[in-house]
């Protein structure tokens, strides 16, 4: 995990090779989501909005 564009920090590393972000839509943060992506295209982009959940299983 590493810090890589302004507030967004680094997580408690639960899930691997992933970028998360929440009140994506809410707060107009998907475009923050997709600059991390495109700068780090190994990662999986998840944006989180309210009342939304992911279950993960395993790897």
């Amino acid at each position: 995990n590493t810090i890589m564009m302004g507030d967004h920090v680094v997580g408690f590393g639960f899930l691997r090779d992933t970028a998360i972000d929440q009140h994506l839509l809410r707060r107009n943060r998907q475009f923050d989501l997709l600059s991390v992506i495109e700068a780090h295209p190994e990662l999986l982009g998840i944006g989180l909005d309210e009342n939304t959940a992911i279950v993960v299983r395993g790897d």
